[in-house]
């Protein structure tokens, strides 16, 4: 189903449908499931940015599209790596079915589950003019908006959509209580329209009782005491990711791998160098430590690496760490860390193909009290060191 004549009669004026739950906090996410069985039939390309939420993952792929994945740092989407994507197409090949030209880029924005990656308004601007060359819905994923740590916040693609092509979920459960299973979307009107009437077969309705509860909490507390409520959850999750940064570096930047290796031939000795630890940016790294050896007309150079490394999460509740000198994280999580009674993510999960390979972890800051994480961080330093033996 290609909707850009649809939404192009459309008035722009987003309309909002709830449901039980959005997306990327969910096992089954209903919202954007029914987003997807709207617009993609088998065998179309879906873009979404990756790694990705596995519950999104499991949910689409029995749709049997074929899932395109977007490369991604730090900051989100990566939009020359889109556009590189999109080049295999032309912008009017959206108007040829044959040709296959992506429909739909799904991404969620903030503080992405699982690399805790949020998207700068530059880059949403630039993803956008994207979407508008080559006629692309954005299925905006957000649960984590009211979730980040720093202001002002970057505006959501839906306050910038000028055409009728941003699809935004949002949820009660991050923010007011997990239990209460609300989710909503906003969108085109044609376009929620036809989500209603799904619903209609399959939902039937959403629970009453949990929306008389958030409406009758939301009138109670006004606007004003609405982001009063927000402030403290913030407050709450910056404190808890705080907590885990600290920990963070207190077990995983190499310290506990400290180790002599002397390797001696023709005309090179190397010692015991000091580990060096630093910033680099945004990631905590070790450094590389190169000294040249008196009387030698050798470098005497050691390199020396930590145990992970990672960026600081500007939102959400995830801290998504790359085990170095780990090509796989799955056996070591799956099976050593359970044992140790160590709840993490491996990264292959949250891959397009989980079958492949993948050095990352992920950490939910969410719930553990930071007694907890430091101790769960400890455990997962013994299990690095004992990986790389």
């Amino acid at each position: 189903m290609r909707t850009g004549d649809v939404r192009r009669r459309s008035v722009l004026t987003s309309h909002p449908v709830l449901d039980n739950g959005s997306a990327a906090h969910m096992p089954l996410p209903p919202l954007i499931l029914k987003v997807f069985e709207m617009l993609v039939n088998p065998g179309d390309n879906v873009l979404i940015d990756t790694p990705t939420y596995s519950g999104t993952l499991a949910a689409v792929k029995p749709l049997g599209c074929n899932l395109i994945g977007v490369p991604t740092d730090q900051h989100g989407i990566i939009p020359q790596a889109l556009k590189d994507i999109l080049s295999r197409w032309q912008p009017q090949d959206v108007i040829i079915p044959e040709k296959k030209s992506p429909k739909i880029l799904y991404t969620i924005p903030n503080g992405g589950n699982p690399t805790g990656a949020s998207l700068t308004r530059d880059r949403k601007i630039e993803v956008y003019k994207i979407a508008q060359e080559y006629d692309l819905i954005i299925v905006e994923d957000d649960p984590y908006y009211f979730l980040q740590f720093n202001k002002p916040w970057a505006p959501s693609f839906l306050s910038m959509d000028i055409d009728g092509r941003v699809i935004r979920a949002d949820s009660m459960s991050k923010i007011l209580s997990s239990g209460l299973r609300i989710g909503y979307l906003t969108g085109p009107k044609p376009l929620i329209d036809q989500i209603v009437l799904h619903m209609q077969a399959s939902t039937l309705h959403t629970s009453a009782f949990t929306q008389v509860m958030v409406v009758q909490l939301l009138q109670k507390w006004g606007v004003d005491g609405f982001m009063e409520h927000i402030e403290s959850v913030i407050q709450f999750y910056r404190s808890q990711r705080d907590a885990m940064l600290v920990s963070a570096d207190k077990w995983l930047t190499g310290n506990q791998g400290k180790h002599q290796v002397t390797k001696r031939g023709p005309a090179l000795s190397y010692p015991m160098f000091t580990l060096v630890t630093g910033i680099v940016g945004r990631w905590r790294a070790v450094c590389v430590t190169a000294l040249q050896r008196p009387n030698s007309d050798a470098a005497a150079i050691r390199i020396v690496v930590g145990l992970a490394e990672w960026h600081s999460p500007t939102a959400g509740m995830f801290l998504w760490m790359k085990i170095l000198g780990v090509p796989d994280t799955h056996q070591m999580i799956m099976l050593k860390a359970i044992s140790k009674e160590v709840l993490l993510v491996p990264g292959s999960a949250f891959n397009i193909d989980s079958s492949e390979p993948s050095s990352y972890v992920r950490a939910s800051f969410s719930l553990s009290t930071p007694e907890q994480i430091d101790q769960g961080l400890e455990r997962l330093a013994s299990l690095i060191i004992e990986e790389r033996k």
